[in-house]
């Protein structure tokens, strides 16, 4: 009987030395599990400390007319509220403003809708201009757009640089914004195409009151608009700009590489310039560019060579080189329709005030005869011809190798006044030729 309760206990103590066992493991698993657990929380927090869940992104200048009409609006409503806020700093504007704001740049800046205005105490009232646009997505929905611009400073000619981060959400049609000051410190100012963009990636930008697009897509009827309304600020503005975006043929054909003609171009066309509207446009397609051609409101033409969105050359005119769509109908054409276009680029010419293109038009014995130099010429043509005449209509008769063309000219700047002039076109081979007129 003793024997068999000592075998009992002997069980009984080796159940109590096996479950001892099994509760000393489970409990160092259980240590190692918080271990665990507290070591997965550290790498979260240092995630988003040091910048750990920064990613790579390769960034490039090839953007979608779309795509651009929408930073368009991200970055000119980015700028109204800004000068909203200047003009009133009320608790309106501030809240419209914080509101545009990406959550990373007001974390780390430590803004309040309170304080706001001290990081904007600085800014000018001004209109923004976008020069270049950098992209790159971070997923399906959340595109990143590098916009470098320039402001023009309402009521001055003031040109400041100016660059901002713009993300955007596409499946919630919301965007926030990243301030200059941000790209400087960052160093993504010095961003180009093909280089690395390294930045945090977020998953969506909530919705507010203030931070909504509508579709863009039909903002404009051609992207043509925005280049000639650029255009014109540039000319205006910033010369220099304009004058490195000029085709680089037409810069040596129009102003022999110098940029102090083209600034005298300027000058003589200011008041056009100033006053100058989209009348009509034209799209064409060609191997490796579209064409955009604009004629403005005094029947200028301006000339856009597109490679690709915002990448583009500019020609200022339709005479000093000839373009494809003009060429192929100059080639197809009578010779009487030859004689009236040749003259209708000598006119285009003293419109804009080219006196050595239209000079260079005339006949070498009508120079010796009426005009031996071209002050003489300039002088005559400023008395004699409209400043801004419109070529109405004209009649050619062949008179040996020659055509005698009557032409009416109408003066844009004075309605319903004309006047008659006689010309005589000796047309010559490549759609070369030579003029000459009645002078009175």
């Amino acid at each position: 009987m003793n024997k068999k309760k000592n075998i009992i206990v002997f069980f009984i103590c080796i159940l109590i030395l096996i479950f001892i066992i099994i509760l000393g493991i489970l409990i160092n698993l259980k240590k190692n599990n918080n271990d665990d657990i507290d070591a997965s929380g550290l790498i979260k927090e240092l995630e988003g400390k040091e910048g750990l869940n920064t990613y790579d992104f390769k960034i490039s200048s090839n953007i979608y007319k779309y795509n651009y009409y929408t930073v368009k609006y991200c970055a000119d409503t980015y700028q109204n509220v800004i000068n909203e806020l200047l003009n009133n700093n009320n608790e309106l504007n501030k809240n419209k403003l914080f509101n545009l704001l990406s959550q990373e740049y007001i974390d780390k800046e430590n803004i309040t809708k309170e304080n706001i205005n001290d990081k904007y105490k600085n800014y000018k009232k001004s209109d923004i201009y976008i020069n270049e646009i950098l992209t790159t997505n971070m997923s399906d929905n959340i595109s990143v757009y590098i916009v470098k611009a320039k402001l023009i400073e309402n009521g001055n000619a003031n040109v400041n640089e100016d660059e901002l981060l713009i993300e955007i959400d596409s499946k919630n049609n919301t965007f926030c914004i990243y301030p200059y000051e941000y790209l400087l410190e960052k160093g993504y100012s010095k961003l180009k195409d093909g280089d690395i963009l390294k930045i945090q990636s977020i998953n969506e930008i909530e919705k507010n009151e203030y931070n909504v697009f509508e579709d863009q897509s039909n903002r404009y009827k051609t992207i043509a608009v925005p280049y000639f309304e650029k255009l014109k600020i540039d000319l205006i503005y910033d010369s220099e700009y304009a004058y490195n975006q000029l085709d680089n043929n037409y810069k040596i054909n129009k102003f022999n590489n110098s940029f102090e003609e083209f600034e005298k171009y300027i000058n003589n066309n200011k008041n056009k310039i100033l006053n100058m509207q989209i009348k009509k446009y034209a799209r064409y397609y060609y191997d490796g560019y579209v064409q955009y051609i604009v004629v403005d409101n005094n029947g200028n033409y301006y000339i856009f060579n597109e490679t690709s969105t915002l990448n583009y050359k500019i020609i200022l005119d339709a005479y000093t080189i000839d373009q494809p769509d003009f060429i192929d109908r100059y080639d197809t054409a009578t010779d009487e329709k030859k004689a009236g276009y040749d003259i209708n680029k000598f006119i285009q010419a003293i419109n804009n005030k080219d006196y050595k293109y239209a000079y260079n038009c005339l006949a070498d014995s009508f120079k010796q005869n009426k005009f031996q130099t071209q002050s003489n010429f300039e002088e005559y043509i400023k008395k004699n011809f409209y400043e801004n005449g419109i070529l109405k209509s004209a009649t050619a008769s062949k008179q040996g190798s020659y055509y005698t063309c009557s032409i009416v000219l109408e003066n844009k700047d004075s309605e319903g006044q004309t006047m008659q002039k006689t010309f005589t076109v000796n047309l010559k081979d490549d759609r070369k030729f030579e003029l000459s007129f009645t002078v009175e």
